[in-house]
């Protein structure tokens, strides 16, 4: 069975990223965007470990779009499924090269499930410790994805409180944990449950984005389905993000993105 790992790319691309229609023309987009993540995991060993991939796409409107701070909306919520890209992806050159302090790491590309995705060689996770800088430098491909250099701090370690459930339906919902110590992150929260159309399974959520401040509150009227899930049909999940974006040119864009999460994944190798 494949690793749920290598559901990332898409799941994060359907979390954060904005497909906008062509409304104007029946003609397909010319624009061409990269998206490069790096997770952090545990390692029993080593402490935190990173895991970067990148997906080049081709003819697409899809852009990195983070949701705005301090805002929560009550959406659908369906597990990532294995099913590739319904976007057509590219070369961005042979090798892509991923530097954290002196560990330099080398992304190689290969078709999995429909799409073209860079992974490391070296299939042991990288080392890291969480706010330090990565560099990642993609030579680009004289008939693909363009030459690119970014470099991005990663997202820092935090603790948080646990989630608790409003005794009433008046009550809000208090959310705390480690503030960011340098600006530029953003703190996005889901909470995910069974509502009373489930079969059984998660099918619903509250999403919000928060600035990175330690703090933030979810308002009553939004959690009346987190509220009445049965036992057993709720988790939760906090990931600080950083990224940066880079405008390659007037059709290509490119956006590195860092991510911690709690609860946090253990690291296999695949």
């Amino acid at each position: 069975m494949p690793s749920p790992r290598r559901l990332r790319s898409f799941a994060i691309l359907a979390l954060v990223v904005l497909a906008a229609a062509c409304v104007d023309t029946l003609e397909p987009s010319k624009n061409r965007f990269g998206l490069v993540t790096y997770a952090a995991f545990t390692d029993e060993v080593r402490g935190y470990v990173m895991d970067p991939e990148a997906v080049f796409y081709d003819q697409t409107d899809l852009r990195y779009t983070p949701p705005p701070a301090d805002s929560c909306v009550v959406a659908a919520y369906t597990p990532p499924v294995l099913v590739g890209s319904s976007f057509p992806t590219m070369s961005a050159g042979e090798a892509l090269l991923s530097r954290v302090g002196a560990q330099r790491d080398s992304l190689r590309g290969a078709v999995e499930f429909g799409a073209f995705v860079y992974r490391p060689v070296r299939r042991t996770g990288i080392p890291f410790t969480p706010g330090d800088t990565v560099t990642v430098e993609i030579p680009g491909s004289p008939t693909g994805f363009p030459a690119a250099t970014v470099i991005l701090r990663t997202a820092e370690a935090f603790t948080a409180d646990s989630i608790g459930i409003p005794e009433t339906a008046e009550a809000n919902l208090p959310l705390a944990w480690t503030a960011a110590p340098v600006s530029g992150s953003l703190m996005t929260v889901a909470l995910r449950y069974g509502n009373a159309f489930s079969n059984g399974q998660l099918n619903e959520q509250v999403f919000c984005g928060f600035a990175d401040d330690g703090s933030a509150t979810i308002r009553a009227e939004l959690l009346t389905g987190w509220r009445n899930a049965a036992p057993g049909l709720r988790e939760s999940r906090m990931i600080r993000l950083r990224s940066r974006e880079l405008e390659i040119d007037d059709r290509t864009t490119l956006t590195v993105l860092s991510s911690f999460a709690r609860p946090i994944g253990a690291f296999s190798p695949r």
